[in-house]
């Protein structure tokens, strides 16, 4: 399978880096809904940023298995602090990864 089908995929009307639709979660096993990945470059995450994030990806009337919001900077007190609150008010996971040199870090994982 090539995984590049799945980069820069549309969910709504946004374009997210990854988004693996519910057709092929499906097939990884008692998984369901669509997988999304945004990262962030260069700049920390700010807390606007990542409540956008959350919000688009909620609001696209898909149902979303995972959202992985990944930066290659560390996430501030700021952005840990809402992601507590905004992980309570989806009905799907919202992870924050931090990319590191050395691979990828949990910062923190939705539940």
């Amino acid at each position: 399978m090539n995984g590049a089908i799945y980069a820069n995929g549309k969910l709504g009307e946004e374009t997210y880096d990854v988004v693996v639709p519910d057709e092929a979660t499906r097939k990884l096993g008692d998984y369901r809904g669509a997988v999304v990945v945004k990262r962030f470059y260069g700049v920390p995450v700010s807390p606007k940023q990542l409540k956008d994030v959350v919000s688009g990806v909620n609001s696209s009337n898909e149902r979303i298995c995972r959202l992985l919001v990944v930066s290659d900077r560390e996430f501030s007190d700021e952005a840990a602090d809402l992601h507590a609150v905004i992980s309570r008010q989806v009905v799907f996971p919202v992870d924050l990864v931090q990319e590191t040199p050395a691979g990828f870090l949990i910062v923190s994982l939705g539940t």
